[in-house]
């Protein structure tokens, strides 16, 4: 946790990058904490820290308001289900696995990351209906999107992640979520 940082892109649409350093540190009941203390005690920043460190992660992700406003989940199903997270537009967690699996990864998801408000949007593709049974099963408000041309169409994800992204079925989880938060060609 200590010693490596993370950079936050804001795409333009969603504001500005708010200023300031946070470190995620081990909390003060983890043996890591006195061996860091003069660092942990003398950082001017904002300090998050939690048991676990993916829960830290993501209250530090989440600015200064330690949860996400909207948690988006986006899934591209098909013989792999990859999913990915958006927490207030930025990009916090991607998935890619059995889809089988998927509703357990959700649910860790929903344990670790704070929110107000969560919504699924499920792309349209072969296997879509094992994946949105896992999804309703956790109660979550899911939407069907058109998923046609998801990796390749000019719709594209903000911020250039299709030029970081190189897992075809990331990228198009990402844009599933991306076109669900803009009600483009969502299906119900």
């Amino acid at each position: 946790m200590l010693g490596q940082g993370i950079e936050i892109v804001v795409p333009r649409d969603l504001g500005e990058p708010v200023e300031g350093e946070v470190l995620v540190a081990p909390p003060p009941s983890d043996p890591l904490y006195a061996a860091y203390r003069p660092l942990i005690e003398s950082f001017e920043g904002r300090i998050v820290s939690d048991e676990s460190p993916r829960r830290a992660l993501f209250r530090a992700l989440s600015r200064e308001t330690g949860f996400f406003k909207d948690l988006v989940v986006g899934v591209d199903p098909g013989r792999l289900c990859a999913m990915a997270a958006l927490g207030d537009g930025l990009v916090i967690w991607v998935w890619k696995g059995l889809c089988s699996s998927l509703g357990s990864e959700v649910e860790r998801l929903m344990a670790d990351a704070p929110y107000k408000s969560l919504r699924a949007f499920l792309g349209a593709g072969p296997g879509y209906l094992e994946a949105l049974k896992a999804l309703e099963s956790l109660s979550l408000p899911v939407a069907i999107v058109e998923e046609s041309g998801s990796t390749s169409s000019p719709y594209g994800v903000p911020g250039g992640l299709s030029g970081v992204v190189r897992d075809e079925d990331v990228l198009a989880a990402l844009t599933i979520a991306y076109k669900g938060l803009s009600d483009w060609l969502t299906l119900a």
